[in-house]
């Protein structure tokens, strides 16, 4: 192996570790209520982008964040609902009426490792 293609290897690693850790900070700042909405938005359709140009994969905690159907948003209660329903967390979109199970193990009393949005007061 030459030494290019060592310095490009190590660059897209780099460019990989950086892109990861604008999407964890994205992240914090898509599920943090004190921003309002629409850059709430716009953080989470940039970490679609990010993980999308860098080939990432996006974390579970995030991947709620977009709709699979309709691309919509789920950062706030008006966009979708949450159900505790047969030992599942139900997530429902209102835009397209997607419906995402996710397992809750309620006899442990322990949630699954997803955590769900704070819902956000008016």
């Amino acid at each position: 192996m030459c030494s290019k293609q060592r310095m490009k290897y190590s660059k897209g690693k780099a460019r990989q570790d950086i892109a990861r850790e604008h999407i964890s900070e994205l992240y914090n700042f898509a599920t943090n209520n004190k921003y309002p909405l629409e850059y709430r938005k716009k953080a989470a359709k940039l970490i679609l982008k990010i993980s999308q140009k860098f080939k990432l994969s996006v974390g579970k905690e995030q991947k709620i964040l977009l709709c699979k159907r309709c691309n919509a948003f789920l950062l706030d209660h008006a966009s979708f609902s949450i159900r505790i329903k047969d030992g599942h967390l139900v997530y429902k979109c209102k835009n397209c009426g997607e419906i995402y199970r996710i397992p809750y193990n309620a006899k442990n009393g322990k949630r699954s490792q997803i955590k769900p949005p704070k819902p956000q007061h008016i």
